[in-house]
């Protein structure tokens, strides 16, 4: 009876979008891969791509010389950390005591995103900036399937005093 050795393979990645090739194990004879799914269904496969764990049948076929032989590997693909745009977010202002669109930010994986001005969270992108002076603005994604929940680093938003003007 042969032996399959997984020393080899790579059983931990960080999500990039790319994919993972299943390979590295040896054997006598030539090596398949199979996701085990549920109900231990086999499918053979080749590469993995998106944040989960993933059951991996490494099977070394039968030969003249050499019966087959199997293992159960667990390839694990982690979610990666979240990643902001911030590039469209407003940062300066000339108070006007009415409603204004900060601007929007962008987060990997479709995250969904809370804007968070001076520890208060925003319904929407719009915000009434009560005075003059500075605010911090962050980003909050929520965890999506390949990314972390993560907040942004701070923005600074400035509010200047605006020209007067006088109708009369």
């Amino acid at each position: 009876t042969q032996q399959i050795d997984t020393s080899g393979m790579t059983l931990e990645f960080t999500y990039n979008g790319e994919a993972k090739v299943i390979t590295g194990a040896s054997a006598k004879t030539d090596i398949t891969y199979y996701l085990v799914g549920e109900n231990n269904s086999e499918t053979v496969i080749t590469s993995v791509t998106n944040a989960g764990a993933y059951n991996i049948k490494v099977v070394a076929a039968d030969s003249d010389f050499y019966r087959s032989a199997e293992a159960i590997v667990t390839v694990v693909v982690e979610k990666a950390d979240q990643v902001f745009n911030l590039d469209n977010i407003i940062r300066s202002f000339e108070y006007t005591g009415t409603e204004v669109s900060i601007g929007y930010a962008t987060a990997k994986g479709e995250a969904q995103l809370t804007y968070i001005i001076n520890e208060v969270s925003l319904e929407s992108t719009y915000y009434t900036f009560a005075n003059v002076g500075t605010y911090s603005l962050v980003v909050y994604a929520a965890e999506t399937d390949n990314y972390k929940a993560g907040y942004s680093d701070p923005v600074t938003i400035t509010v200047s005093l605006g020209t007067a003007v006088y109708e009369g």
